[in-house]
């Protein structure tokens, strides 16, 4: 004869009385993630527990850009639609699912559990509707397979969120990095020389671009090693429903890091290209050499080579790097002349 207790995973309809003995419990009491619906399972009378992750409020408007608008709508919806991203990361999930597919996950031990799988219970699935205020809704029908499967995967996402998403956050931190690296090491070495060339205006934007990048790559880093290591904590979980609201809140705030790191990172990237373009680009030609040809006054002979300098006093002439004279244009200057280049030999 069959245990009538032993596990089978199938689907039950509730009754009215089975509805009214769950409880429904937000967890935990301040700032919470998960709804736990907990109580005897209607079919083998055990006490089980089921905690389903809160979503985020729908009310953040959105733009979707349709098929026919022009480039300028086109653009402009897709901003709008960032800035609402924007806006929904930071907004904490608070709304109740208006379904959900409650399996029986209690600890007594049902005959014929399958040993290699990592089922509990008796294995019976049901639907319970539950309204904002967490007063249950009884629904009638029973849950279909894709349904049952796609409550089991959303458990085992949230379980594996917080590895998952640290490791790909480990990845975008080292990147980041190496960009926040090359940025630094580039300001420093290059310096004024890299703009002295461009006009005091632009010299102005690509500085302040450049620290937007640093300042940008430098706040992405923080995000992602935030999302990959987390925040430690001295305080431990006392209660199943602590543990898997603890891993719920962690992967939310590691997964909003790694949203925020990623964009940092596009940030960072297009500010230091952008200055770099205008370094290429609106960089001034250096100024053509002038050439002197000085008639000294001691000897009356010529001696041709790059004006370095010269003022009412003064002149600098360089014939070669090593090879210069300066003369006081008073005492050692018969007559100079601005010349094209230097033709004629010059004196040693």
């Amino acid at each position: 004869m069959t245990d009538p207790n032993a596990y089978e995973q199938t689907a039950i309809e509730l009754n009215a009385d089975q509805l009214l003995a769950l409880e429904a419990r937000r967890s935990p009491a301040q700032n919470s993630v998960l709804v736990v619906l907990s109580g005897p399972c209607p079919h083998c009378g055990d006490p089980t527990s089921f905690g389903v992750p809160l979503i985020p409020p729908r009310t953040v408007p959105g733009a979707d850009p349709g098929e026919d608008l022009t480039d300028l709508e086109w653009l402009i919806g897709k901003l709008l639609k960032f800035w609402n991203w924007l806006l929904s990361i930071q907004t904490p999930a608070t709304e109740v699912r208006a379904q959900i597919v409650m399996t029986c996950r209690c600890g007594v031990h049902h005959p014929a559990v399958p040993p290699s799988d990592d089922k509990v219970g008796c294995g019976r699935s049901w639907r319970v509707g539950l309204a904002q205020d967490l007063s249950r809704v009884l629904v009638p029908g029973v849950p279909t397979a894709d349904e049952v499967a796609f409550e089991e995967q959303i458990r085992k996402f949230n379980d594996q969120r917080v590895t998952n998403v640290r490791d790909g956050a480990e990845k975008w931190r080292t990147g980041l990095a190496l960009l926040l690296g090359l940025i630094t090491a580039v300001s420093l070495v290059k310096g004024k020389d890299t703009i002295s060339g461009l006009p005091l205006q632009i010299q102005y934007v690509v500085g302040v671009l450049l620290a937007l990048g640093l300042v940008a790559a430098a706040w992405g880093a923080w995000r992602a090693m935030r999302a990959a290591f987390g925040n430690p904590t001295l305080k431990l979980p006392i209660t199943p429903d602590e543990l898997q609201a603890r891993n719920v809140a962690d992967g939310a705030k590691a997964l909003t890091d790694l949203a925020i790191a990623k964009w940092l990172t596009v940030i960072s990237l297009a500010a230091v290209a952008l200055a770099v373009g205008l370094t290429w680009y609106l960089q001034k030609p250096p100024s053509p050499p002038a050439f002197v040809n000085v008639v000294q006054a001691k000897d009356h002979l010529s001696y041709c080579g790059e004006l370095l300098k010269g003022d009412g006093s003064t002149m600098v002439v360089q014939k070669s790097d090593k090879n210069f004279r300066v003369y006081t244009i008073a005492k050692d200057i018969s007559s100079f002349q601005i010349v094209d280049a230097c033709r004629s030999p010059n004196p040693g």
